[in-house]
C-alpha cells in the first residue's frame, strides 16, 4: 500500500475488511463473517449521511467524459458548504466510498487518479440513495497531548529573553522575527540549553546556515543565563543523527532543483500536498534555500507576489491564519504557505 492509501484506510469509517478486499480487487460478502465482531468501524458505526445529490453532482461534472481525473484536482475545485459541513475532507470521503462501492475505479498503475465505472454511469441514469459516514478524526486527542508536553518544558524567562534577541537581530536585518528562528526552535532552546555549536545544531528547525549566522549570539545569551540561574542541564538530550529523514530531505531538494511541479512531487511520494508543504517549510525554516520560483510563477502573478512579499516582510507573526484573515479570501492557505516558503528562502 502507498502511504496515502494507508492513511485513508486508517481514517476511513468504512468496514476494514470491505476496504481491504476492494483494494486487492476482491468481492465483499457481509454474510461470510460478522463484521461487528471483528472490525472497529463496524463495532462503532457512525451516523449515515445520504449524499445522493453530492455524488450525482460529482459524477456529472467531473466524470461524464470517461477520462481519468486526479483526485487532488477534483477535491480542490468542488463546492464547499460550511452549514452542512461539506468541505474538502468530506468530498474525499464521498470519493473513497464511491471507489469501494464500485461507482468509481482506480487504475492499478496510477493510484492518484480515478475514472467512472459502468455502475457509476448507471447511477447517473438512475440515481439512488447513497450513504456515507464521516471519517475518523484523531486530531483533537493529538492536539491536547502536544499542548501538555509543550507547557511542561518551556523556561518562560529564557524564552522571553530569546524572543527579545531574535527581534533585535531581525530588526537589524530588516526581516520578520520568524525568519531568524521559529518559536518552536526558541522553545527547544529553553529545554536543551545549548552551550556549543554542536549542541545548537541539535535544536529543532535549525540548520547549518542558521547556526553559522546566528548561533553564537544565542549561545552567548544561553550560557550567561545558565550561569546566572545555576541551571543544571538534563543528561537525557540526544543528538540528532542523519538517517532516513536526511535522505528524504535530500531527495525533495533534488526534485525541486529539477523544477518538478510540487503537486507531482506529492503524488509521486504518496503524500498529501499539505504534508509536502510542511516538509518544504521545515527545510527553509532551518536555513536551507529552495528555489520554487518556477512553481510560484505558475500560481501567482507579479502583482500578487509583490503584495505577499510586502506582507511577510512586515509581519511579525509566523501564523498563517493571520495572513488568511489579513487577505480575507484573496488567497487560500496553500497559496500563502507556498509563497512563504519562497519568501523565507529568498531572505534567509
Amino acid at each position: 500500500m502507498l502511504l496515502k492509501e494507508v492513511s485513508t484506510f486508517a481514517e476511513s469509517s468504512i468496514s476494514r475488511r470491505k476496504y481491504l478486499l476492494n483494494y486487492f480487487g476482491e468481492k465483499y460478502d457481509p454474510n461470510i463473517n460478522n463484521d461487528h465482531e471483528m472490525d472497529d468501524n463496524s463495532k462503532n458505526a457512525k451516523d449515515k449521511i445520504n449524499v445522493k445529490d453530492q455524488l450525482l453532482f460529482l459524477l456529472k461534472n467531473y466524470f461524464s467524459n470517461n477520462k481519468k481525473v486526479l483526485i487532488r484536482e477534483i477535491t480542490k475545485n468542488l463546492p464547499f458548504d460550511e452549514k452542512n459541513e461539506i468541505d474538502e475532507k468530506f468530498w474525499r470521503t464521498i470519493i473513497t466510498y464511491s471507489i469501494v462501492e464500485g461507482i468509481l475505479e482506480k487504475d492499478i498503475s496510477d493510484f492518484t487518479s480515478v475514472k467512472i465505472s459502468n455502475s457509476g454511469k448507471e447511477f447517473i441514469s438512475n440515481p439512488k440513495e447513497f450513504y456515507v459516514s464521516r471519517d475518523n478524526d484523531f486530531s483533537k486527542t493529538k492536539k491536547i497531548e502536544n499542548q501538555s508536553v509543550k507547557a511542561s518544558v518551556i523556561d518562560d524567562d529564557l524564552f522571553n529573553k530569546l524572543k527579545i534577541l531574535r527581534k533585535e537581530i531581525a530588526k537589524s536585518k530588516s526581516l520578520p522575527p520568524y525568519a531568524i528562528f521559529q518559536e518552536f526552535s526558541l522553545e527547544d532552546m529553553t529545554y536543551k540549553y545549548p552551550e556549543t555549536i554542536d549542541e545548537f545544531k541539535n535544536i529543532n528547525g535549525v540548520g547549518e546556515g542558521k547556526v553559522n549566522k546566528f548561533g553564537s549570539q544565542f549561545i552567548e545569551l544561553i550560557k550567561k543565563y545558565i550561569q546566572e540561574n545555576n541551571i543544571k542541564k538534563s543528561d537525557e538530550i540526544i543528538l540528532r543523527t542523519s538517517g532516513s529523514k536526511s535522505s528524504k530531505k535530500l531527495s525533495l531538494i533534488q526534485n525541486v532543483d529539477k523544477k518538478i511541479p510540487l503537486d507531482e512531487i506529492s503524488e509521486s511520494r504518496g503524500i498529501e500536498f499539505n504534508v509536502l508543504l510542511s516538509e518544504l517549510e521545515s527545510i527553509v525554516f532551518s536555513g536551507t534555500k529552495l528555489n520554487i520560483d518556477y512553481y510560484v510563477d505558475d500560481i501567482l502573478d507579479e502583482d500578487q507576489q509583490e503584495e505577499l512579499h510586502e506582507y511577510f516582510l512586515e509581519s511579525e507573526s509566523e501564523d498563517i491564519s493571520d495572513a488568511l484573515k489579513e487577505f480575507d479570501g484573496d488567497y487560500d492557505e496553500e497559496e500563502l504557505r507556498i509563497f512563504r516558503v519562497k519568501f523565507l528562502s529568498d531572505v534567509s
